[in-house]
């Protein structure tokens, strides 16, 4: 982020910031020639968000799941 203005009031300090992705950045600058940028063009295309979410979710139940034996661990039925 990049801060663009500042502005005072009374005992306050507003920001305003420029948001900018990587990616955006990487496509403007000077060393990204036209056949990086279209093969990082491509790449964002190809790619599926909605697996990516999917993959997070089941390895963050993943990891709550070993988390939880770990450290909670079931008490065994002591007969």
């Amino acid at each position: 982020m990049i801060t663009i203005k500042k502005e005072r009031v009374g005992g306050k300090v507003y920001r305003e910031y420029e948001l900018d992705t990587p990616y955006n950045r990487v496509l403007r600058a000077s060393e990204t020639n036209e056949e990086k940028a279209q093969a990082l063009q491509d790449r964002k295309a190809a790619l599926c968000y909605l697996e990516f979410e999917k993959q997070i979710v089941f390895l963050v139940r993943r990891l709550d799941e070993v988390h939880r034996k770990k450290y909670n661990p079931e008490p065994e039925d002591e007969e």
